[in-house]
């Protein structure tokens, strides 16, 4: 008898709704890691895309001023919604998405300009026979920095869905879990 049970069907869609449950119920004692992880990898190719950006510009002070202030807020403000996200907030995941769409604009600021050679300053080194570790040509680093900040986007909004995604998982759950109570 205890076979037949076994080997019935309806007792494996039962354990898998059952797994699927406890996966949810997992949620509430785990943080959201892929979210959080996506969106300090999406960080750091800001940063190295702004890295880029800003050693290639033409000095021109209130605009250095103002991206490294936008660098500054996309950093700050990145990180508080990766620690949010981590927590199944859902405002912070929507929150990555909007700087995912940032990120995507900024590339129509300084890349864009460096590729046409509107903006291409002087490589920042100390004197010629300092080590100059990307060529000095706009276009590579106009398409070096396009990069960086395109994979700062993509993982920003990568990391928002999934983030979001889990968010209202969970908070289905908790709400299906207040019904029954």
């Amino acid at each position: 008898m205890v076979n037949n049970l076994e080997n019935n069907n309806s007792l494996d869609s039962v354990s898998d709704l059952e797994n699927s449950k406890n996966k949810v119920e997992m949620m509430r004692y785990r943080p959201n890691s892929l979210s959080y992880m996506l969106g300090f990898l999406a960080i750091l190719c800001s940063v190295m895309g702004a890295f880029v950006a800003l050693n290639s510009m033409a000095v021109n002070k209130p605009l250095v001023l103002v991206k490294i202030l936008l660098n500054i807020a996309i950093l700050l403000v990145g990180f508080l919604c990766c620690e949010k996200s981590k927590a199944y907030s859902m405002q912070g995941s929507i929150a990555l998405i909007v700087l995912g769409a940032i990120c995507a604009l900024r590339i129509f600021w300084v890349p864009l300009n460096l590729m046409r050679g509107v903006q291409t300053g002087a490589v920042v080194t100390p004197s010629e026979y300092a080590i100059a570790w990307l060529p000095n040509s706009g276009v590579f680093r106009g398409v070096f920095a396009t990069v960086f900040m395109a994979a700062a986007a993509a993982l920003f909004i990568v990391s928002g869905v999934i983030g979001y995604m889990r968010s209202k998982k969970l908070s289905t759950y908790m709400d299906s879990i207040k019904e029954k109570l």
